[in-house]
């Protein structure tokens, strides 16, 4: 069985483009993961910045100052798209 690791970040919350707003520090790094975004475009390894309630920036943002950090090696990351599944208030 596969591992998965998903980041269920509620649909308020905005997955920003890559490289906005990414000056600074993070909350929290997601490293080293499949990114896959609920987009249709193929997954790819890569790291997810979080400050605050939001997702700040996705791609290979390499070393950054960041309070925690988790290695997801092997695990898939998948940021907003996870909150829809089994959710039965979803509107989805």
């Amino acid at each position: 069985m596969k591992t998965f690791l998903a980041v269920a970040i509620t649909s308020a919350l905005s997955l920003l483009p890559l490289g906005a707003q990414d000056v600074g520090t993070y909350d929290l790094v997601i490293m080293n993961g499949r990114i896959v975004d609920g987009s249709g475009n193929p997954w790819f390894y890569g790291d997810l910045a979080i400050r605050g309630d939001r997702i700040i920036k996705v791609g290979h943002i390499g070393p950054s100052r960041a309070v925690h950090r988790i290695d997801a090696k092997g695990m898939i990351v998948a940021p907003a798209s996870s909150i829809c599944w089994g959710s039965p208030n979803s509107t989805c």
